[in-house]
Formats: structure tokens, C-alpha cells, sequence
């Protein structure tokens, strides 16, 4: 449960299991551009699933908004 499954620039989405860690999904992002806004200190062993269930939010937060912010 930790696979990204796809990453869709033009349309500006990803689809990932709820495993994949935050970093993994940024380090495949970046390739691009593009990063998930939310960077909590734990980035390195949050998941996805995890940011999405307490809504996490980190240094960048006050810019661009908590992980709530990022789903659509």
C-alpha cells in the first residue's frame, strides 16, 4: 500500500496508495516542478494517508494551507 500509481501533470493530480511516504511522492513530483504543499517535520516517514487523516499542515502551511488544502 505504498505504490504511486500515477502522477498526472496536465490535469495537476497523483494518485498514490495510502502507504507512500510524503517524501517519495515530492522526490516524484519534483521531477516535474511541482511538490505537496504540506511539509511537516516528519515528512520522511509521514505517509499520505496519515497527512490526509490529521490534515497536516508544517512550515509552508501559513502559504499555501494544511494538507485539507491539497485535495480536491
Amino acid at each position: 500500500m505504498n505504490r504511486i500509481l500515477e502522477i498526472n501533470i496536465d490535469d495537476e493530480y497523483v494518485v498514490v496508495e495510502a502507504g507512500a511516504r510524503l517524501d517519495d511522492v515530492n522526490l516524484k513530483l519534483a521531477e516535474y516542478g511541482f511538490f505537496i504543499s504540506p511539509d511537516p517535520a516528519s515528512s520522511s516517514i509521514t505517509t499520505i494517508g496519515g497527512c490526509i487523516a490529521e490534515n497536516s499542515g508544517g512550515m509552508r502551511s501559513a502559504k499555501y494551507g494544511t494538507f485539507k488544502d491539497s485535495l480536491r
